[in-house]
């Protein structure tokens, strides 16, 4: 009895294994697609600030115009 469950116990350890392993795998392939995404979204995020730092500028500019009138 107990030699059969010492047996389930190691299947159930070798399929653990298995599916420990085909995860690892998935992630691996995700990796790369995840930190291409997060380059794109920094990207994206510096241009935004560029334009924003552009608006605030002509903001700037508009107001000093303003209180010059």
């Amino acid at each position: 009895m107990e030699h059969e469950f010492q047996h389930e116990l190691g299947e159930m350890n070798h399929e653990l294994g298995e599916m420990e392993h085909d995860l690892d795998k998935m992630v691996d392939e995700l990796l790369p697609e995840f930190g291409e995404m997060e380059r794109e979204l920094q990207h994206e995020l510096g241009e935004m600030k560029h334009e924003l730092g552009e608006m605030e500028h002509e903001f700037q500019h508009e107001l000093g115009e303003m209180e010059h009138d």
